[in-house]
């Protein structure tokens, strides 16, 4: 090969290619005034502005309640065991120049805000500081007793040294005995059982999650005040919501790379994906298109890390890999860590958990039990959890139980994963395997009531099958799901339970672990 046919086939640099392009432009003869292409700075600085609107005062689409993110990141880094005190202090001002749609102050006083809660300093009397912090799946898993569960004999996988005090202190916690019985049998992702599983699964979900869209950002007094007991639809229910989307851009990347997907391909089905998010997410995906990666892009200036964004999209890591709850923990962690960090990485590893023990028991109560031990002891998240099973073994009913959740929790926004995560427990507890009262008692919990109700319902659906569901939830749903993602717009329900299945067995007969894959250790398993 010639130097000329070498040069022909090596890609221009970026300053070879600036010099083309200056050579290649003349100067354009104008007679008129130009003044119209200066339109578009106009333009930015009005939606930056209508942008700012609404991350201080606005609605959640589907319900229609209340919103103030950026008050909201304030009371998130309280959460987070930092001092806010400075930022609280420009919040009236804030409030009142969304109100009067002043984006000259406003702009000024958000970005003050962000400064001060960049540099705010670490409170150390909070006890948020008391617990563990984890923002990887290593030291989640050497901190962690997943239940092993296959055709071999099951065990608890703990640290040398601490299964025995672990154990021991969790059977006094929730009062159940956390061992693992053997004989436990393989989940057959080729069988009709798992398909019929998978499906109930799906359709369960989307039955939560229209139901719970629809009273999301209120507390029980109000929704009952308003709706009484709900048992139905309140109306004709929708598919449009920004939770599922972020499971389909999973499933995606899962489709092509199997069991070894890396959080770096998730991430780019986001980017290729998604048009926009909300809290965690939006800053995420900010992250990503500023070639921030995971798992920075969860933690750089992201206020809202401890939320619900992880704990409301995990159900299909459980339903990739049933019966195998530390390989659905580690891929939700892949996923999670793209948005999240700590309490809202363990809130995803819980959901996960939840839906993949599903697929091999049968016992609502033991199940929530048994998930619960897998979460790390020393993190605050594992103490929520213990919080709400004690209410449900102390309390005779769930108004009872979630009283006191209420209260103990009232300082976390309604979209944070704590109160969220006792709502899930008291409701699957309560409810205890019945699918109409589960709904009903996830909804009138109320908070986050769709990224609740979407996996509650979704486990119930694992662990029975399509027997549970009922034309009264199924009728009205309807057969295609509408989202709000580039690609996707429309898909039916049978198309993504379908896609589902089929990515599995694939992933399973193929086996797609790379030699250097952190779930080699787990290909027995499978």
């Amino acid at each position: 090969m010639t130097r000329n046919e070498k040069n022909k086939n090596t890609p221009l640099t970026a300053g070879q290619r600036e010099i083309a392009w200056m050579a290649d432009a003349y100067p354009i003869p104008l007679t008129e005034s130009q003044e119209m292409n200066w339109n578009t700075y106009i333009e930015s600085g009005n939606a930056s502005d209508e942008k700012l609107f609404r991350d201080w005062i606005s609605q959640v689409p589907g319900s229609l309640s209340p919103s103030h993110l950026v008050v909201a990141a304030i009371q998130c880094m309280r959460n987070r065991g930092y001092d806010v005190r400075e930022a609280e202090k420009y919040i009236d001002e804030g409030l009142r120049a969304a109100k009067e749609k002043d984006g000259v102050a406003l702009q000024r006083i958000t970005a003050r805000i962000y400064h001060l809660l960049n540099t705010a300093p670490k409170d150390k009397t909070l006890d948020y500081w008391k617990y563990h912090i984890y923002t990887n799946w290593e030291e989640i898993r050497a901190n962690s007793t997943f239940l092993e569960m296959g055709d071999q004999e099951d065990s608890i996988s703990v640290k040398e040294g601490q299964e025995a005090s672990i154990v021991s202190e969790r059977s006094r916690e929730t009062g159940m005995d956390v061992s693992w019985p053997s004989g436990r049998a393989a989940v057959d992702v080729f069988s009709d059982d798992y398909a019929d599983r998978i499906r109930a699964g799906w359709t369960a979900q989307l039955i939560g999650g229209a139901l719970g869209t629809q009273v999301e950002g209120y507390n029980t007094d109000n929704i009952e005040k308003v709706y009484g007991t709900i048992t139905s639809y309140l109306r004709p229910p929708e598919t449009y919501n920004d939770d599922i989307t972020y499971e389909i851009a999973f499933l995606d990347s899962f489709r092509e790379h199997g069991y070894a997907v890396t959080s770096e391909q998730i991430a780019e089905k986001w980017l290729e994906l998604i048009a926009d998010g909300y809290s965690a997410e939006e800053v995420a995906l900010r992250n990503l298109r500023l070639g921030i990666h995971p798992p920075e892009s969860g933690t750089h200036l992201n206020y809202y890390s401890d939320w619900i964004g992880v704990q409301m999209r995990t159900m299909i890591h459980g339903m990739t890999a049933p019966g195998n709850p530390a390989l659905a923990a580690e891929l939700a962690v892949r996923d999670g860590v793209i948005s999240h960090s700590n309490s809202g990485l363990l809130g995803g590893i819980f959901n996960a958990i939840l839906v993949s023990m599903a697929f091999v028991l049968q016992d609502v109560r033991e199940l929530v039990v048994r998930a619960v031990d897998c979460i790390p002891y020393d993190s605050e998240f594992y103490q929520v959890l213990i919080f709400a099973l004690r209410q449900c073994r102390e309390k005779d009913n769930w108004r009872e139980a979630w009283r006191q959740c209420e209260k103990k929790y009232e300082d976390y926004n309604w979209i944070h994963v704590y109160p969220n995560a006792a709502a899930e427990i008291i409701a699957l507890w309560y409810g205890n395997g019945d699918f109409d009262r589960t709904a009903t008692i996830i909804c009138m919990e109320g908070k986050d009531a769709d990224c609740t109700a979407a996996p509650v319902l979704n486990i119930l659906g694992v662990m029975y099958g399509t027997k549970i569901l009922t034309p009264k939830w199924t009728e009205p749903l309807g057969k295609t799901v509408h989202t709000i993602m580039r690609k996707y717009r429309k898909i039916s329900l049978q198309t993504l339970c379908q896609e589902t299945v089929e990515s599995v067995r694939r992933a399973r007969k193929h086996l797609l672990f790379p030699q250097t894959s952190p779930c080699n250790a787990l290909c027995h398993l499978l």
